[in-house]
């Protein structure tokens, strides 16, 4: 990983993507992992991103000039991690990103990745590759590395990559070299797997345990940058966790489903084309207080609500309600009150449910409206105190301005009244020109208040966007975090953690022993 066919080194660009990485994945909670055949976690769940950043950039400048690489073993026991943050012991939903330059120097084990986890590979460096230079303490050339006599050329190993393939379901890779860094199109990859997951017959089966979730995954990248640290730490590789946006609570207790809904699965499993089998299922559901799982199978099978019943639609609604996604209930009420025919029963369900839908939208509407007004009332008040001391300010500076100015015309006008008239006095007119000065400063004063005053007027009455999809949502936090200056003592506190970290690996790697008979790069 040290090869410098791509600048600055292999290992440099790939902490490079990796901060990238994690400073995009905004709203994320993520959790930073060394582990070999021992784990030590560095950093528990958190988002806070200045943290994470730190941590790795603390990676940055160690001596990596031996080591071995294992992708396999390093991918099967992160999939582990799955398994202990769920607290289950199957794997729902997962992704797994790695960085490395593919050359699997140990001995290679078999890879089983489930079909429920998606796995993107990064590889770094160029397949005509490079020598691994070798470089002292403070950075000067020592040599290359050489093995039984030869020079090691290292190359990315692309038909290792291909090779996975076949291997693995749900698999990407991406070629990174000097000048590209795929953030985004990996960001999308995992989205787009994920969407997947939840087409035709997937999401009914799966239990419900996270509520209003928008990218419910763990992610873990895994940087093959192994490092030889003798017989007890051999490979040392980097991982992070990331779990979903959202609001995470209890998870659902695995219940016994009911001989209903096992039936109607058993029915859908031998004719998957019967819609009425899948709103047959969903109205179970609600039956048995499972809105969430109702809720998941009307969204996927009803795309065209003109092509369903009243009764199938007034059920869907409910769901919504129940979900509390009371705008698009009511769109959906409304849409049966003037597009379907109902008994009497029916139309008092879906006009009761109208207004339910109503009031709840009313009052968090009002909700909003007071929270924001208490919100610009503070901030209001917060900033005419800063412009009050701001035109205290310019105050004093524009009256010494002006003082001095008045002081120079006022020397002027006498050095010519007195080269002109000698022998002529003028009490009255310096009366007058005083006048008429402090006339002008004060009514420069009220022009200046005047325009602070229609200016912020103009910014108060600025409509607030709020951010309606996931996209929007992440760029407003993202505004909002380059709003924020990390404190100093908060920054030298992240400064003091990674010169720590580098010293205990420094520690552990200066008791390594020498094996001088097996790849290490």
């Amino acid at each position: 990983m040290l090869v410098e066919d791509v600048r600055p080194n292999r290992f440099q660009k790939s902490l490079l993507i990796a901060r990238h990485f994690i400073k995009n994945a905004v709203g994320h909670q993520i959790s930073l992992v060394l582990f070999s055949d021992t784990q030590r976690k560095l950093v528990p769940f958190t988002d806070d991103i200045d943290l994470l950043d730190a941590k790795v950039a603390g990676l940055e400048g160690m001596d990596i000039s031996s080591g071995g690489s294992n992708i396999s073993m390093a991918i099967n026991e992160s999939l582990q991690y799955f398994k202990e943050e769920s607290g289950s012991s199957d794997i729902t939903q997962g992704n797994i990103l790695v960085f490395t330059d593919s050359e699997e120097n140990e001995d290679e084990a078999a890879i089983k990745i489930p079909d429920s986890v998606n796995i993107a590979f990064v590889g770094v460096g160029t397949l005509g590759g490079g020598p691994i230079p070798l470089r002292g303490q403070y950075g000067g050339f020592r040599g290359y590395k050489s093995f039984n006599g030869e020079r090691v050329i290292s190359k990315l190993n692309e038909n290792y990559l291909r090779s996975l393939e076949g291997k693995i379901k749900n698999f990407k890779y991406w070629i990174v070299q000097s000048y590209n860094i795929p953030t985004d199109e990996i960001l999308s990859f995992f989205k787009a797997k994920f969407q997947m997951s939840l087409a035709k017959g997937s999401s009914i089966v799966q239990p419900v345990e996270i509520k209003y979730t928008l990218i419910p995954f763990y992610l873990f990248l895994l940087f093959s940058v192994l490092f030889k640290q003798g017989r007890s730490l051999k490979h040392l590789v980097l991982v992070f966790a990331i779990v979903s946006m959202g609001v995470r609570e209890v998870p659902a207790q695995e219940v016994a489903e009911s001989k209903e809904v096992i039936a109607l699965k058993e029915k859908i499993a031998n004719d998957d084309e019967n819609e009425s089998l899948y709103m047959e299922l969903a109205s179970q559901y609600l039956r048995e207080n499972n809105a969430d799982k109702a809720d998941v199978i009307y969204k996927e099978r009803i795309d065209d609500q003109s092509k369903f019943g009243a009764n199938d639609l007034i059920n869907y609604g409910t769901a919504q309600l129940l979900q509390g996604r009371f705008a698009e209930a009511l769109d959906t009420f409304k849409y049966v009150e003037k597009n379907k025919v109902m008994n009497d029963e029916q139309k008092n369900v879906v006009k009761n449910n109208i207004v339910n839908a109503q009031t709840e939208i009313d009052k968090k509407k009002k909700q909003e409206k007071e929270e924001k007004e208490k919100k610009e009332k503070e901030e209001k008040e917060k900033k005419e105190q800063e412009e009050k001391k701001e035109e205290q300010k310019e105050d004093q500076g524009d009256e010494k301005k002006e003082d001095q100015k008045e002081q120079q015309d006022q020397d002027g006008k006498g050095q010519k009244d007195s080269k002109n008239n000698k022998d002529q006095k003028k009490p009255n007119k310096n009366n007058s020109d005083q006048d008429s000065e402090e006339n002008k400063k004060e009514k420069k004063k009220e022009d200046k208040k005047e325009e602070k005053k229609e200016e912020k007027e103009g910014q108060d009455n600025k409509p607030e966007q709020k951010p309606q999809s996931l996209e929007e949502k992440e760029n407003d936090i993202k505004k909002k975090r380059k709003m924020v200056k990390i404190p100093a003592a908060l920054q030298q506190i992240l400064d003091d953690d990674k010169n720590l970290q580098k010293k205990i690996l420094e520690r552990v790697r200066s008791s390594k022993s020498s094996d001088r008979g097996r790849k290490d790069w």
